[in-house]
């Protein structure tokens, strides 16, 4: 079964180029390491509030 799609991913799948880069990003930082979830999904938020979108 395929996880729901977070907030953040959704806004990013949204914005081409850039949307593309934060998902490599994500998965070779956030998908393979050994970081707390309520981290990860701590700096996402953080990272899609300095982009403008409204979390």
């Amino acid at each position: 079964m395929t996880e729901p799609a977070l907030p953040f991913e959704t806004f990013m799948a949204q914005h081409g180029p850039l949307g593309d880069l934060i998902g490599r990003i994500d998965e070779s930082i956030w998908e393979r390491s050994a970081v707390s979830p309520v981290l990860k999904e701590r700096a996402r938020i953080a990272s899609a509030e300095s982009l403008g979108c409204d979390y």
